[in-house]
């Protein structure tokens, strides 16, 4: 299948590193135009190295930031046809205790961000003839896990955005979708699994059933790859994807339950 995303720019918010990372390697392959953001300059660089892509140091959290990060966009390409709002920073710890400025990095980062490149690509997405939108959340938007609440509450917000972005998008022929990743073999759950594989004397594939069993998950249920994420998410940014827009998609190979067998 074609997915028609040879010569179009891409945006991928946090993509130095883990989830953005394999999505935008996914999107080169498709031949598109990459641009990666974030604001650890050496790892843009180093990762727009090795993917071919274009490295540009922004705050999504900063309305000026992303403005002058989509102004330069269009200024280099010329146009922005895919907008992928991947950028994130994980909150952990009690919720009684949970300072004020921690809940408002968590939601500035993940949901503000959002606001802040949609409303500076608006323009530029709409002058494109095959638009698309895809939002990250995380599968603490439908799972209650102790101590994330700050995370769990951005990632609730990324799902209702994007519904009203459909919405304000659909008559320029914009489409928005979001996708909930479950439980996914990216470098910061790697390196929690190492961490939890020591501190229980167990096996590598021991401690990942271990982790999703704790979480309530069945004995056959797998970890996901950023590859797999990646390839859905490319999906979306394509051509053949027109008809989905406003859709949350749960791509969790089944993770969490949908029957009770209780």
């Amino acid at each position: 299948m074609d997915l028609g995303l040879n010569g179009r720019v891409a945006l991928v918010t946090g993509g130095s590193r883990g989830l953005g990372y394999a999505i935008a390697r996914r999107l080169r392959a498709e031949g598109a135009e990459v641009v990666i953001c974030g604001r650890d300059e050496q790892a843009c660089r180093t990762a727009a190295a090795e993917l071919g892509a274009h490295a540009e140091v922004a705050d999504v959290a900063s309305e000026s930031s992303v403005a002058g990060l989509v102004e330069r966009i269009v200024d280099r390409h010329g146009r922005l046809d895919v907008l992928v709002n991947n950028a994130g920073r994980f909150t952990g710890g009690p919720l009684s205790d949970t300072p004020e400025a921690a809940w408002r990095e968590g939601f500035d980062v993940k949901a503000l961000g959002v606001v802040h490149t949609t409303r500076h690509a608006r323009a530029a997405l709409i002058a494109s003839d095959q638009a698309r939108v895809v939002n990250i959340s995380g599968i603490t938007s439908e799972l209650v896990v102790p101590g994330v609440a700050v995370t769990a509450l951005a990632n609730s917000a990324m799902v209702t955005l994007t519904a009203y972005l459909a919405q304000d998008l659909r008559p320029h022929g914009v489409t928005v979708n979001c996708v909930v990743p479950g439980y996914t073999l990216s470098e910061v759950w790697q390196d929690r699994i190492d961490a939890y594989a020591a501190a229980h004397g167990l096996d590598q594939e021991s401690a990942k059933s271990a982790i999703l069993a704790e979480r309530g998950m069945g004995p056959d249920a797998r970890w996901g790859t950023p590859d797999e994420l990646g390839a859905i998410v490319t999906f979306l940014a394509s051509g053949p994807a027109s008809l989905l827009s406003g859709a949350t998609i749960r791509a969790d190979g089944a993770q969490l339950p949908t029957v009770s067998h209780a």
